[in-house]
């Protein structure tokens, strides 16, 4: 059984357009209300998306969309991040190639 394995990343990785070092910057320029509107927790994330806290936890590890960890175990979704991810996904799943 052969298996061909595809190098090319299914998703941009979001590491690839937020760095950590520039979202903590970002969050820390902020105000409070401000930062609730941008930054999102996991449970807001998954209310958001449809999807369970975990799944959320699991595209930030796998670098799907891009957070940062605020606190001892909070993170702290970029709200952008998750709009462009769930739009690549759409994209996918319309089978609409990118020009």
């Amino acid at each position: 059984m052969s298996y061909h394995y595809n190098k090319e990343p299914r998703f941009k990785p979001a590491s690839a357009k937020y760095s950590r070092g520039e979202l903590v910057s970002l969050y820390l320029s902020l105000s409070p209300p401000e930062r609730l509107n941008k930054f999102l927790s996991t449970g807001e994330a998954a209310k958001l998306t449809g999807v369970d806290p975990r799944t959320i936890v699991e595209w930030i590890r796998y670098d799907k969309i891009a957070a940062i960890i605020v606190g001892r175990r909070k993170w702290r979704v970029y709200r952008p991040s998750i709009e462009e991810f769930l739009q690549e996904v759409q994209k996918e799943e319309l089978g609409v190639e990118e020009e």
